[in-house]
């Protein structure tokens, strides 16, 4: 019964708490980015510090609560690859370039066209089932997006063809690590996972600072 308990209170209230939380200080980066941007720093620069800091405090509380979460199988790194190099250092880049040369509002929507690459790759990769409404779902995506980034349409903000590339690319780079995890969810703690993602995004940003 006390289990019982405990897992309703997660899922009723802990989770959907954890879900706007996690909401609002995704919002933040768009403002403490554009303070950094402003004080001269590149969008590598700020990608590369981003994630010095969370993935440093993360691996010392891994390395203060339980080392056993840093065990991993070598041949397995190429998953930690994808979710550190090819996604969050990825698509923060091209996030904060898009940024950049456009506003925080496009970046922010172009970022959302992960959900549409995500479901390409879970149809190709995962061989999940592409019905009807999932082809709605992603025409109806499409045309907002071509509403809101100025492609058409009167009243949308126009962006340059930079701001719109880098910003694709950042939805693709973002929906990439849903792929990666999904394969090493399989066999690691999300705790792990998190860890040797910084890790790489970590050596990828400092080898080119």
């Amino acid at each position: 019964e006390r289990q019982k308990a405990v897992r309703d209170i997660n899922r009723n209230i802990l989770a959907p708490m954890l879900i706007i939380l996690s909401g609002i200080t995704w919002g933040l980066i768009g403002l403490f980015s554009h303070d950094l941007r402003e004080v001269g720093l590149t969008p590598l620069q700020i990608t590369h510090w981003r994630n010095l800091v969370a993935g440093g405090t993360i691996i010392i509380l891994v390395l203060i609560k339980d080392r056993s979460l840093l065990k991993i199988n070598p041949r397995d790194l190429w998953m930690f690859f994808g979710t550190g190099v090819l996604s969050i250092a990825f698509f923060n880049i091209c996030y904060l370039t898009s940024m950049q040369e456009s506003s925080i509002a496009v970046a922010v929507t172009l970022l959302h066209t992960s959900p549409v690459f995500l479901m390409l790759f879970s149809v190709i990769i995962f061989k999940e089932k592409f019905t009807p409404n999932k082809a709605l779902a992603m025409i109806l995506a499409g045309t907002g997006l071509l509403f809101i980034t100025g492609l058409i349409g009167a009243e949308a903000i126009p962006i340059t063809t930079r701001a719109l590339v880098y910003g694709v690319l950042s939805g693709f780079g973002y929906s990439l690590y849903s792929v990666f995890g999904r394969f090493a969810l399989r066999k690691y703690n999300w705790i792990t996972i998190l860890t040797y993602t910084f890790i790489f995004a970590i050596e990828i940003g400092r080898a080119h600072v």
